[in-house]
């Protein structure tokens, strides 16, 4: 096993800054991050209507500082495929005026200009705002996001992939696990 792998979408082969190299989750690293997450499957009672009914997850991605140093200036990218047919909503606000007493769980994504990489790779940049630095044995959450899934008969498979980056691991880490929906 190398300890480095591609963040690319198999289907999505093209050069961009989204193309970066990640260490893989078990190597030795300061993070470890995961996802915990409940499915909802509609009623398929009718089954000539399931394709009309949603698919609801419910998850949280946990990031946990297991190194022996701060980590600062945190942020994650979490890439969704077939973009086009998973909708993410959950704690995240469109600016980064951030006025809460006391700072309420809530992140942001990156850059203004990031936000189109959510239609056109799946890909959601995001920071927290309620901290700005991880200390070693903490644990923070980007909780109680929702995705819904919109299958159809062109797509068997939805995927939900996560990264975590900070200043002192530029290089991001992958989560030891995704979150993958079948559709039948």
């Amino acid at each position: 096993m190398t300890n480095k792998q591609n963040f690319r979408s198999k289907k999505n082969t093209s050069s961009s800054m989204t193309h970066v190299s990640v260490q893989n989750s078990t190597i030795n690293s300061q993070i470890k991050s995961y996802f915990s997450h409940s499915v909802f499957l509609p009623n398929l009672k009718h089954i000539d209507q399931r394709e009309k009914e949603a698919i609801h997850v419910i998850g949280h991605y946990t990031i946990e500082n297991i190194g022996d140093r701060p980590l600062n200036n945190l942020f994650i990218c979490l890439r969704m495929s077939p973009c086009e047919h998973i909708l993410l909503s959950g704690k995240i606000e469109l600016t980064d005026q951030h006025e809460k007493v006391p700072p309420v769980e809530d992140w942001v994504y990156i850059q203004d200009g990031l936000k189109s990489l959510v239609n056109t790779k799946g890909e959601h940049w995001l920071r927290p705002l309620h901290f700005k630095q991880l200390l070693p044995g903490e644990k923070q959450s980007f909780s109680n996001f929702t995705f819904t899934l919109h299958p159809n008969e062109n797509v068997s498979h939805f995927l939900v992939e996560g990264v975590v980056f900070s200043k002192e691991v530029r290089q991001g880490v992958s989560a030891v696990n995704t979150i993958s929906v079948f559709n039948p």
